[in-house]
């Protein structure tokens, strides 16, 4: 870990929780990292955001199709599924490999 002089600055007895740091080569490394970090994860949440109502309408029809079907679990090859909440969540198991 890229060291600074100090790894945090005391003013008065009280630590500072985030040191400045100067602009050295190690501490480039580390900025650098710290940014890259921070684009990803913005872009995770990016991701996140736009795949969800797909996600959401999937597990409603899923839901609803069971609802429909009176069943509260089912099982087929590897594939598990089954309501948390009768109304709210489900659960399921299973590699998408072994879909048909």
């Amino acid at each position: 870990m890229p060291k600074n002089s100090e790894s945090t600055v005391e003013l008065n007895d009280d630590p500072v929780l985030f040191p400045e740091l100067e602009m050295t080569p190690e501490n480039r490394k580390l900025i650098n990292a710290a940014k890259a970090y921070r684009s990803a994860n913005e872009k995770h949440a990016v991701a996140i955001a736009e795949c969800k109502p797909a996600k959401d309408d999937a597990r409603d029809k899923l839901i609803g199709l069971m609802h429909a079907a009176k069943l509260t679990s089912f099982k087929y090859k590897s594939l598990k599924v089954q309501l948390i909440s009768p109304a709210e969540k489900v659960s399921i198991e299973g590699a998408a490999a072994d879909d048909d």
